[in-house]
């Protein structure tokens, strides 16, 4: 197993990367019932395990593609009739994170992200024309 030295961690941490853009959320505007598809890029890391914490169900991710420096992964479920609100957790090398619409941070055993920054999938939402 490969460690993480302290010039690299920052690094590291940037590597992470989701948003509720299309390429990260698709479709944007899901319907009820029909198949959601989130993803978050990580590093490119064999012993690093990622999970959807999805209304409060945790579910492991499923690895998209590996690109040079990059993973994507990624998670499939039906649009429920209500929102959706879900973050990431990343475990690796004994530590876990937690990515947000604020980023990644590492995670106290003792702590709880913070809901607010939830990503959300809001069923039968449209942007006005």
């Amino acid at each position: 197993m490969t460690t993480i030295n302290p010039i690299n961690q920052d690094a590291f941490l940037s590597a992470f990367f989701s948003d509720e853009t299309e390429n990260y959320l698709s479709p944007q505007e899901p319907k009820i019932g029909k198949t959601v598809t989130v993803r978050l890029r990580t590093p490119k890391r064999k012993d690093l395990l990622a999970y959807l914490i999805l209304n409060g169900e945790t579910v492991q991710m499923k690895k998209r593609v590996d690109e040079k420096y990059f993973s994507i992964i990624e998670f499939a479920f039906k649009c429920p009739d209500v929102p959706a609100f879900y973050y990431f957790l990343i475990k690796y090398q004994g530590k876990t994170y937690v990515y947000q619409k604020t980023g990644i941070q590492r995670l106290e055993r003792t702590s709880v992200p913070d809901g607010k920054y939830n990503f959300c999938v809001q069923p039968g939402f449209h942007v006005p024309a």
